[in-house]
């Protein structure tokens, strides 16, 4: 399978794109697959755009991950793709051909008219959130521009940027809500149609396990994606987990998720599938991250909880969870796998407020 599409050698590529080819030509294990095909869509995109855009996702290639170098991708796009619209010497010109003197007169006049056209005009009409994430990427973009010396100034240095109102509580599953939709899984607790009953029939061992994994590590969906047989450690209980970034780590595995996947590995084992793949799909793959979210979603609706469950409100049940028990904000961020204390501070920092009203009257003064 040519993972490459046309391209065949490495001398067919452009220099400014070699970077996208290294990375995948280098890439083995599941994760790197999955990066692989990012890669290739990011590496299409860049294609189409003059090569100083390339050079600059080039020049950003140690410290990004594929997914955002894909959105970065996404999002310069389709600036270059306004400009093309909007700019009248720029209408009849290719998007590889618009050169760095064209980039050079723009001001921050033209980067509020692109965030007027994102609010009102655009196929897709973009939220404050959207629009924020959206001229971060341009912003890196311009950065790195005028810290080489190829334009005279940051346009977007002189906007007004709209911020997103972020909702920062934690809404987690209650002990009660855990009970029950651990239950509706393993005893079929709850309001299932009789084709969901059947189907429960032959992947309750699995969805168990993988239930039972999420509430008790707090690893990412795609995480658990991508475990293998071999990741998972029963004699030191813990399992191994390609964090974001291709970092592994060794995460810990209590006794209810060791139990939980050794059972499930009781039916794995007899399934002959040319495949490494701990979890796997209905057709005998690897499950994907979407099925993942349908059998967590479905589960829930069955047990009738008042808000949207997903694998990501299991990961901040646990999180939440172990911080009320320890208090250690620094454990909390190495469970998660946050390689910055200052993102799990942020996400947990409601945790604290409470504990300390509960605590309002500790210190007395007199």
């Amino acid at each position: 399978m040519d993972l490459l599409g046309s391209v065949t050698s490495e001398s067919e590529i452009s220099e400014p794109l070699k970077f996208l080819y290294e990375r995948c030509v280098s890439m083995s294990n599941y994760v790197d697959e999955q990066n692989k095909t990012i890669l290739i869509k990011t590496k299409k995109i860049v294609s189409e755009l003059p090569d100083y855009v390339a050079n600059y996702f080039s020049a950003r290639r140690s410290n990004t991950t594929a997914k955002t170098s894909l959105s970065y991708a996404y999002d310069i796009r389709n600036f270059y793709l306004w400009l093309q619209s909007s700019i009248s010497d720029l209408k009849n010109t290719a998007l590889k051909d618009i050169s760095l003197a064209s980039i050079s007169r723009l001001t921050a006049r033209d980067i509020e008219e692109y965030i007027y056209y994102l609010q009102t005009e655009s196929d897709q009409i973009n939220h404050a959130a959207g629009i924020e994430r959206k001229l971060s990427a341009l912003s890196a973009f311009f950065t790195y521009l005028y810290k080489q010396d190829l334009i005279p100034e940051n346009p977007c240095v002189k906007v007004m940027k709209p911020k997103g109102v972020k909702d920062k509580r934690i809404i987690k599953m209650t002990p009660v809500e855990v009970r029950a939709f651990l239950n509706a899984i393993e005893h079929g607790h709850g309001s299932f149609s009789p084709h969901q009953e059947a189907y429960l029939a032959k992947t309750r061992v699995r969805d168990l396990a993988i239930c039972t994994l999420l509430l008790g590590t707090g690893i990412r969906v795609s995480e658990c994606v991508g475990l293998d047989i071999k990741d998972v450690d029963f004699k030191n209980n813990r399992i191994k987990v390609i964090r974001k970034g291709g970092k592994i780590q060794n995460v810990p595995i209590s006794d209810e998720v060791a139990n939980a996947i050794a059972e499930y590995l009781l039916e794995r084992n007899k399934i002959k599938v040319d495949t490494d793949a701990l979890f796997l799909s209905s057709k005998k793959t690897r499950i994907s991250v979407g099925a993942i979210e349908n059998l967590v979603n479905k589960y829930a609706e069955a047990v009738g909880t008042s808000y949207r469950i997903t694998p990501h409100k299991l990961r901040k049940t646990y999180g939440t969870t172990l911080y009320e028990e320890t208090g250690d904000i620094y454990l909390v961020a190495s469970a998660l796998g946050h390689e910055n204390i200052n993102t799990t501070k942020e996400h947990y920092a409601q945790q604290d407020e409470r504990r300390l009203q509960e605590h309002r009257n500790t210190v007395k003064l007199r």
